[in-house]
């Protein structure tokens, strides 16, 4: 399932010019408002407009909905750049 997914979501954030910059597993926390945060990951757009595309397709609203939501307590954003 893991690879499948992974692929999939490639291949959706392609779409929309987007890609997976970094993917961490966290074994331990030093410091942070959130302690058990146990994943973290970046992904890119190439402009602001690619990335409300993305997070807005139906395609990935449906597997978020579906994978996500149920596996994930929270999300924290740790920074946005935008170059436009």
């Amino acid at each position: 399932y893991l690879q499948r997914s992974v692929t999939s979501s490639d291949e959706r954030l392609a779409e929309h010019g987007g890609r997976f910059v970094n993917d961490f597993v966290v074994a331990e926390v030093l410091l942070g408002a959130r302690p058990g945060v146990n994943r973290v990951f970046s992904i890119a757009f190439p402009d602001r407009a690619s990335r409300q595309r993305f997070f807005s397709d139906p395609r990935y609203l449906a597997v978020r909905a579906t994978w996500f939501e149920p596996a994930v307590r929270s999300v924290e954003m740790l920074g946005r750049l935008c170059a436009d």
